[in-house]
């Protein structure tokens, strides 16, 4: 098996056995006789963290009578920018002139879609981009660069990257869609054996003496003071190494929950071969590097949940100096999210603290951005449903906070308004509006890819699309050109016709 393949395997492999922990994790809550006292307290609360996130991540449902038949989609962005910085405040052409449309029709049985994305300036219409989807074609095309639709055949993919020079190692065949329900998904009965077996190797490892609990905790969670129960389990580095390492071993030789992850690699990737006996090889591999860990006893992480009237209200992460906070909340109609982030007990609005800067980097690049809170909500209230998503991150001296809220009513149309807002340190404000309908349309007509009306990609030379691609860009930069000549063409009219409007100083006597 080639490197390039057994590293994305690794990585399926972790990711595949954190989705079965997480979902053995909310059935802890309807087996608690499993465990005794301060062990039996400790995992029934920590599985509520996923009963939150269950709770947000299944609450998008509600539109799919209309998404997964024939409808009309269209959607209206505006944009606008606030600042107490005169330069950014008083540009010459505003952003709020801006605005996208957008017209789409779906035919999802027959796998066909059409839109076309009008960038305007007020009423004028600056750049159209015009796509259709037949199947397996995805064309593009703008009337304004090319006279044809160019579209991609998502077949034969390892040919055309090998035609490109691309390492056909790391392609697949076929782009697919991913099942995320069946990715996340495994039955009652998997779910009991999973339980049954790596709980009981999680117990073999972690004496009981381990989990400590404390009575009438004062904390502050979201603002609010709370005297909770604690409970929590400590342990330092060798003795998360011994567990992981038999939690693996035991994986290594578990057949039945090898091929459940063979199943879920398989539908992130359909043409794997992978084994049973690759995975087990895999798994060896990753055993034998933790053998290669330098064990640092003194450093422990300590996980401790905390409950308020039977309710989960935090979970508290404490590696290091390092602490990771995540606050679920939930009724019967909201449910909610936040994690924030400290380090050596300040919370992270100092400048000086670096953790959690995803690593700093984005496909290798320097991107010096350091994530300091993270919070995801969910309101559903008859047939109306709002997420809220809002990130807070810092790079430099600037604290940037990204928010979105996404307002979705459902009735015989689906309509969402949403609102994206960033705030760069309380100084600047950008924002954009969404307003997006999608209606039920059994009369679409969808327009069929032919060879008059496009090209396929895929059977261009790699030197045709080198010099299309350049005859492309040097299109796009002289349409640049004479839109912004438009755009300060249309301003320099305003701005003529607001002085012939406007009273002057001897018609106000």
């Amino acid at each position: 098996m080639k490197k390039s393949k057994s590293k994305l395997i690794i990585g399926i492999i972790i990711v595949s056995v954190i989705v079965l922990i997480a979902i053995v994790g909310t059935y802890l809550y309807f087996t608690t006789d499993l465990f005794k006292g301060d062990r039996q307290l400790f995992f029934k609360y920590l599985a509520k963290n996923g009963e939150v996130v269950e709770l947000i991540s299944s609450a998008n449902k509600l539109e799919e009578n209309v998404t997964k038949s024939k409808h009309k989609e269209e959607a209206e962005m505006t944009f606008n920018i606030e600042s107490n910085d005169i330069q950014i405040a008083n540009q010459s052409i505003p952003a709020r002139n801006f605005s996208v449309n957008y017209i789409g029709l779906v035919d999802p049985e027959n796998s066909k879609k059409s839109s076309e994305t009008t960038l305007k300036y007020l009423s004028t219409d600056l750049f159209t981009l015009k796509y259709i989807r037949n199947n397996d074609l995805y064309a593009l095309k703008s009337d304004e660069v090319i006279n044809k639709y160019l579209a991609f055949d998502n077949n034969n993919l390892k040919e055309f990257a090998q035609k490109l020079g691309i390492d056909t190692s790391v392609v697949p065949n076929k782009l697919q869609p991913i099942d995320f329900e069946a990715l996340f998904s495994i039955t009652k009965e998997q779910q009991k054996a999973i339980l049954q077996k790596y709980m009981g190797v999680i117990n073999e490892q972690i004496s009981k003496d381990k989990y400590k609990s404390e009575k009438n905790v004062a904390i502050t969670v979201n603002g609010k003071n709370i005297n909770a129960n604690a409970y929590s389990l400590e342990l330092n580095q060798e003795e998360v190494i011994s567990v992981i390492d038999s939690i693996l071993n035991t994986l290594k030789e578990d057949d039945v929950t090898l091929n459940i992850l063979i199943e879920k690699i398989q539908l992130l990737d359909t043409e794997n071969t992978i084994t049973v006996d690759d995975l087990k090889d895999i798994l060896q591999n990753v055993i034998d590097n933790l053998n290669n860990i330098q064990i640092i006893n003194e450093e422990t992480i300590k996980i401790t949940v905390y409950e308020s009237n039977g309710e989960l209200v935090r979970t508290e992460i404490v590696g290091r100096n390092d602490i990771i906070y995540i606050d679920p909340e939930k009724n019967d109609t909201d449910s909610r999210i936040v994690i924030s982030f400290e380090k050596e007990n300040e919370l992270l609005q100092n400048e000086e603290n670096n953790l959690y800067d995803i690593d700093n980097r984005l496909y290798g690049i320097n991107t010096g951005v350091t994530l300091r809170k993270l919070e995801i909500a969910n309101q559903a209230q008859n047939n109306q449903n709002t997420n809220y998503l809002i990130v807070t991150l810092k790079t430099g001296e600037e604290t940037i906070k990204v928010s979105t809220e996404s307002k979705t009513t459902i009735g015989d149309n689906v309509e969402n308004n949403t609102v994206i807002q960033v705030n760069i340190s309380d100084n600047t404000y950008i924002t954009s509006k969404i307003k997006a309908t999608k209606t039920l349309a059994d009369d679409i007509e969808i327009e069929e890819l032919t060879k008059e009306n496009s090209a396929i990609i895929n059977n261009f030379t790699s030197q045709y699309i080198n010099t299309l691609s350049q005859a492309i860009v040097n299109r796009m930069q002289s349409l640049y050109t004479q839109k912004l000549e438009l755009v300060n063409t249309q301003i320099s009219t305003q701005d003529t016709n607001n002085e012939e409007n406007s009273p002057t100083e001897q018609n106000n006597l």
